[in-house]
C-alpha cells in the first residue's frame, strides 16, 4: 500500500461528512486502497484494519482519520502479509488428497 493519499475524494462523488469527521464508503475505500470489497471486508473480519461505523441498517462508512493512522501504522512495504490464509485448517484434518470422494 503506498501513502500517496490525501482528503480528496478518489472517486466522482461528493466527500461525505458525520459532523466535522471525513467519511469513508466502500466504493471509494476500494479505490484508494486499489483492493475489492472482499479483501477490506475479510482485513475488517480477521482485524487487519479498522471496523466502520454503522450509518444506517445497509450502510456503514469509515473514519478517514481511522484509516490514515491504519495506513500509517503499516510501514514501507506495507506491513502485514494480508494475503495469506488467516484461518488454519484443523490439527486434524486430513490432507486433501487422504479424503474420501463423494459418492
Amino acid at each position: 500500500m503506498t501513502k500517496d493519499y490525501d482528503d480528496t475524494t478518489p472517486i466522482n462523488e461528493p466527500a461525505l461528512y458525520l459532523g466535522d469527521t471525513r467519511l469513508v464508503r466502500l466504493p471509494e475505500l476500494t479505490a484508494w486502497l486499489g483492493v475489492n470489497k472482499s479483501s477490506i471486508q475479510n482485513w475488517v473480519r480477521f482485524g487487519h484494519m479498522p471496523r466502520p461505523v454503522k450509518l444506517g441498517p445497509r450502510a456503514v462508512a469509515w473514519k478517514y482519520s481511522d484509516i490514515k493512522t491504519w495506513l500509517d501504522s503499516q510501514g514501507e512495504g506495507g506491513g502485514q502479509d494480508f494475503t495469506a490464509r488467516t484461518r488454519k485448517p484443523a490439527a486434524d484434518a486430513a490432507p486433501v488428497s487422504a479424503r474420501p470422494a463423494n459418492g
